[in-house]
């Protein structure tokens, strides 16, 4: 490589450095600069659980509702991408990491998943949105491609599909999938002493001897650096056993659930809409359309007893 040649790579480099936060901290660095503490202002740290999978139609969905967020005043730190084999285990690390880096520059983390693709200004409505747990309206990436809205039965343990919403609302649920969630540093921090002090333990068996004791070996586990994946993990997502007695929740509505417990409400943003990838792009739209078949189908049931009904009648 000719000498022009790296030149104009490190003038790549640097023109990318430039425009993100962590990069111009790591040039300060280099130059010996003093590095500016963040204004009041959010900070967000966006983690993409992923084997490095990411379509490029997602990829570059994403640089392009960064790019926005960061024009629209934001400091958003660098992306991280990480992953291996349990989704709950990688979602904890992620989280665990930046407590590890102890850094106070990161006011939010962003969750979004290497199949979600985002519109532009997503993060800036979920940012204007004001809530310490706010997510997007998604549906599953399979056909019937089912809203991850969800309501909870206390008097079944369920968690049940939430079918209606008004337009562009902010609209409290129970359940919420995380495929495009944003969680507030504060929130994270309420669920991880949930954790710590067996707050689920204690609602399905009693502030027992034997509970009380886990407590103090989660706190210890909490503060050991010998084990990193346990060095402040607060393990905010877990696929908790089930109340209604049926297998587990998920990690996303586990993490919903331990929320809820700690007194700070899950919103969605039904105005925030992203495509989840599978064989196509799915979407809310989709959603609507098979709603909609659901609706005639019922309909359809029903008009042979209206119309026995009426014979009777005559």
């Amino acid at each position: 490589m000719s000498q022009d040649d790296r030149i104009q790579n490190w003038e790549r480099q640097i023109h990318r450095m430039v425009r993100d936060e962590d990069g111009r901290a790591l040039l300060a660095r280099m130059l010996g600069l003093r590095v500016a503490a963040p204004d009041n202002g959010p900070s967000v740290v966006v983690l993409i659980p992923s084997l490095n999978n990411i379509k490029r139609n997602v990829e570059k969905a994403i640089e392009v509702m960064l790019h926005h967020t960061r024009h629209s005043g934001v400091l958003v730190h660098s992306v991280v991408v990480y992953g291996h084999s349990l989704v709950q285990w990688v979602r904890n690390e992620m989280v665990a990491q930046l407590y590890q880096a102890n850094s106070g520059r990161w006011t939010h983390v962003l969750f979004i998943d290497d199949d979600i693709e985002p519109e532009a200004d997503s993060l800036v409505k979920l940012l204007s949105d004001g809530k310490d747990i706010v997510g997007a309206l998604c549906t599953v990436r399979t056909d019937p491609p089912i809203i991850t809205l969800r309501d909870f039965d206390e008097s079944t343990g369920d968690f049940k599909t939430r079918m209606h919403w008004k337009k562009d609302e902010l609209l409290q649920v129970d359940g919420l999938g995380t495929g495009m969630m944003l969680i507030s540093r504060f929130a994270l921090d309420q669920i991880t002493e949930f954790y710590l002090s067996c707050g689920y333990e204690k609602m399905l068996f009693g502030d027992t001897e034997q509970v009380t004791a886990l407590s103090a070996k989660r706190r210890a586990e909490f503060t050991d650096k010998r084990d990193e994946r346990w060095w402040l993990n607060g393990c905010w997502f877990q696929c908790l056993p089930a109340m209604n007695g049926r297998g587990e929740y998920g990690e996303d509505i586990g993490f919903c659930l331990k929320a809820k417990h700690c007194g700070i409400p899950v919103y969605c943003d039904t105005s925030v809409q992203p495509k989840h990838h599978g064989d196509y792009g799915y979407g809310v739209r989709d959603f609507l359309f098979y709603k909609q078949e659901l609706l005639e189908r019922d309909a359809a049931a029903k008009a042979p007893a209206q119309n026995a009904g009426g014979a009777n009648e005559g």
